[in-house]
């Protein structure tokens, strides 16, 4: 369906998004993720791109702002890590998903021209993670790491990155992705 300008008109059926985006194999991935770790004793850190949006983010208070069409979504990879104990470090260390979105996604990416899938919206988010689990660790510092520019609207724009800590933003960088870094502390009794 579109607007009658060519231009698609969202999906904003909450039902629909979550079975459309259980049709990936995230959620089987985060399950046999969670068996695993069942068993380990040690801390555990996972991370990476999941291309997924954040529970954390998709919240009351941002379901009127960038783009979230009056949605509230409880995504289900990261909802599902929080209930297994995992801590997202972005969101513990910026407990405030409006004036810290952590945007990761899509990003500027040198010399690649536009990484948006969808010119006609604001499809900022936070995508890619770092999790933890276990005793005895601080989170000391948090980062995004890539250029400060994401598209919105197809338009390079650095709107609501002023709260943001960036590392090696003058680099080239190749990903249409930002990283995220953090310095945890690890505290171990004997």
């Amino acid at each position: 369906m579109d607007d009658g300008k060519g231009n698609p008109k969202p999906n904003t059926n909450l039902a629909s998004i979550q079975t459309y985006n259980l049709k990936a194999t995230r959620d089987e991935a985060i399950i046999a993720f969670i068996a695993a770790a069942k068993s380990e004793l040690n801390p555990i850190v996972l991370m990476g791109d999941f291309n997924e949006s954040s529970f954390l983010d998709w919240t009351d208070k941002t379901k009127n702002l960038f783009d979230h069409k009056g949605l509230v979504i409880p995504w289900y990879s990261t909802k599902k890590l929080n209930k297994e104990g995992f801590i997202d470090v972005f969101r513990t260390f910026y407990p405030n998903e409006i004036s810290n979105p952590g945007f990761t996604w899509p990003s500027y990416a040198h010399g690649k021209g536009t990484t948006s899938w969808t010119p006609f919206a604001d499809e900022r988010d936070r995508i890619d993670y770092i999790f933890f689990k276990g005793n005895g660790i601080t989170i000391e510092d948090v980062y995004l790491v890539g250029p400060k520019e994401p598209y919105v609207y197809n338009t390079l724009e650095t709107l609501n990155t002023e709260n943001e800590k960036f590392m090696v933003i003058d680099l080239p960088w190749p990903s249409d992705h930002k990283a995220v870094a953090v310095k945890l502390l690890f505290t171990f009794k004997k």
